[in-house]
């Protein structure tokens, strides 16, 4: 992904914040319409090219996720297991974009977090409980306020934003315009 390349490349701190695209969605999710799918043609191999170059194998999910469980799993994983916020992340992304699976799903993100080394009863717990209900709505309605309004969207020291999937350079140009150098390799990030 391009926030790791960049991690890895530029001395940056990368906080995720929690956007509900389709707020709308029933919990059970709910399957794209013909319209969606032609939307989607027009840029498919624009999107499939970038998500490739990123390590992705990108295929148009027929399921549109109601993503509240995904996102409190992962305000869950940032509190109590930090160290493990960055694998269970990519791990959503992977099970969405990749194998098409409902990370809206209690039994999947419960499933996808246990790969990842989180341990199932705590986490279905604050699930069941939408203990991270109101972190989760704090976040999505600061999007909102900052103007946020699809994903991915970057916004870099509060000055600049990049919208949609885009190449890498655009990413190198706004490091340039904030006067961000590249690491000279000896003190590199890990990503994830």
């Amino acid at each position: 992904m391009r926030v790791e390349r960049l991690q890895k490349e530029f001395d940056v701190e990368v906080t995720w914040s929690s956007y509900e695209l389709h707020a709308d969605t029933p919990p059970e999710g709910r399957t794209r319409s013909e319209r969606q799918d032609e939307r989607f043609q027009a840029s498919r191999s624009y999107l499939q090219e970038l998500a490739e170059s990123a390590g992705l194998h990108f295929e148009r999910n027929p399921i549109i996720a109601n993503s509240r469980y995904s996102l409190e799993a992962a305000e869950y994983v940032r509190r109590d297991h930090p160290d493990k916020f960055d694998r269970f992340h990519h791990r959503l992304f992977e099970a969405y974009l990749e194998e098409k699976e409902n990370i809206g799903s209690l039994d999947v993100v419960l499933r996808l977090a246990a790969e990842c080394g989180i341990e199932e009863a705590p986490l279905r717990a604050a699930l069941e409980s939408h203990e991270f209900q109101n972190d989760v709505n704090e976040q999505i309605v600061w999007a909102k306020q900052v103007g946020i309004s699809s994903t991915p969207t970057f916004i870099f020291n509060n000055q600049y934003a990049i919208v949609g999937a885009q190449d890498y350079t655009v990413f190198e140009e706004v490091m340039k315009m904030l006067g961000v150098s590249p690491h000279d390799g000896e003190n590199e990030t890990a990503g994830e």
